[in-house]
């Protein structure tokens, strides 16, 4: 008689974790029994990996799921700022006896995450949560000190490695500068991502940077986000569209520059040189690699353009 294969209920909404998630999925497609409740992003991301026959269509079906399980299954989820559904989902197994895990995908906010600092947001917290390398453990056991976390490996950063790889076999010119944007609220309130651009626009447009200039947008973001910012320079910087897959811009860049986006570690796994532009001292990079260059003026990049 075969072995019945453990359960797993994947539940993600925001890129981030999806990223992550989905990465956990396709590699052990053959070792559990998913199924996947994706929203808004993160559908766009599981159906890219061909992870489209696993998924579930609504709220409703993934509660019915949770019904039918038993506490050797495991219900995964991603974190997100745009829905509640992950902890949602978590709950709900929790109530019945089912073991949940967040997969954590940054170095930031680890508390807000799980509602913090509401009043009983500590009842949002999963059973184990997952992280991928040893700075984010060791901000898992500052913030959540009674709650168990797994190092577990970062199969989505190993998908870039290979796929970046490929890409860049086919690709040989690195001629372009790539702006990472991304919505961020800074603690100080004295900037936020238009003027992060705007800086960057105005010092690449006084050098008379003659490269293409692509801006990558968040998947959150509309791509109109910029247009009136961007008709401004128009007629002084070279800007070209981005493409559907970020990794092919990648490997058209010279370099990358951005804010506090993972989408700056992944620039660094594909070997390009790499900056986090944050244009006030208060205001710190949580990206925890050396090779990542932080900055906080703009002129700063004059040895790294030039």
């Amino acid at each position: 008689m075969a072995k019945i294969k453990q359960k797993i209920l994947t539940v993600c909404h925001d890129a981030g974790g999806a990223e992550i998630v989905s990465a956990y999925v396709k590699k052990h497609l053959g070792r559990y029994d998913f199924r996947c409740l994706v929203l808004g992003p993160a559908r766009t991301i599981f159906k890219r990996k061909g992870l489209g026959r696993y998924l579930i269509a609504n709220e409703q079906k993934a509660k019915n799921i949770i019904n039918k399980m038993s506490a050797e299954d495991l219900v995964l989820t991603g974190t997100s700022w745009a829905s509640g559904v992950e902890n949602e989902c978590s709950q709900q197994a929790k109530r019945r006896g089912i073991r949940t895990a967040t997969y954590l995908d940054h170095w930031t906010n680890y508390r807000e995450r799980f509602g913090y600092p509401k009043e009983n947001w500590r009842k949002h917290l999963p059973d184990e949560v997952w992280v991928g390398d040893k700075y984010a453990a060791r901000l898992v056991k500052r913030y959540f000190k009674n709650v168990k976390y797994r190092l577990m490996p970062n199969l989505y950063w190993q998908e870039v490695k290979v796929e970046y790889k490929k890409l860049k076999s086919k690709h040989k010119k690195a001629d372009t500068i790539l702006f990472i944007s991304e919505p961020i609220v800074s603690r100080d309130k004295f900037f936020n991502e238009t003027d992060v651009l705007k800086k960057l626009l105005s010092y690449l447009s006084e050098k008379e940077i003659k490269d293409k200039i692509i801006i990558c947008y968040h998947p959150s973001e509309p791509k109109d986000k910029y247009d009136r910012l961007l008709a401004q320079y128009k007629n002084k910087l070279n800007f070209t569209k981005q493409s559907k897959d970020r990794l092919q811009d990648f490997t058209q860049a010279k370099l990358v520059i951005g804010m506090k986006s993972m989408a700056l570690v992944i620039a660094r796994l594909c070997g390009k040189i790499t900056v986090s532009f944050l244009p006030n001292r208060a205001a710190k990079c949580p990206l925890p690699f050396k090779d990542i260059i932080k900055i906080h003026n703009v002129k700063q990049l004059e040895k790294i353009i030039c």
